[in-house]
């Protein structure tokens, strides 16, 4: 492969098939928007299920309300999956995971085939 835009290494695009609904999500933003909101998009990788959050802030702490929102509806996950972003490596999200005992999937920068949704 070539050096350039794409990872030396890529992750691969197959992985483990979850057996329940609501198991291992993905999780990554949209946008900006015009209107300068971001869209938080969560999918569930069994069902293909997707669940949009408008965010008018993209903080760690937003990222935070707005998963324990879902969570109280659709049941806490096994597992995340998401990229490298600075919301999603902070120290508040890791602490959110291990409290909710969450194992965090994170996919290489820049590659959002890596996701496989």
């Amino acid at each position: 492969m070539s050096v350039g835009s794409n990872p030396m290494n890529p992750e691969p695009l197959n992985s483990e098939f979850p057996s329940q609904p609501s198991q291992d999500l993905a999780i990554d933003f949209l946008g900006p928007l015009p209107s300068g909101d971001s869209l938080l998009v969560l999918v569930d990788c069994y069902s293909r299920w997707m669940d949009v959050t408008i965010m008018k802030s993209t903080t760690t702490d937003k990222v935070i309300q707005s998963l324990k929102s879902t969570f109280a509806t659709h049941g806490v996950p096994l597992s995340i999956r998401t990229y490298n972003g600075p919301r999603f490596v902070s120290g508040e999200f890791k602490e959110f995971l291990q409290e909710y005992g969450i194992s965090h999937r994170k996919t290489t920068p820049l590659w959002p085939q890596a996701d496989g949704k």
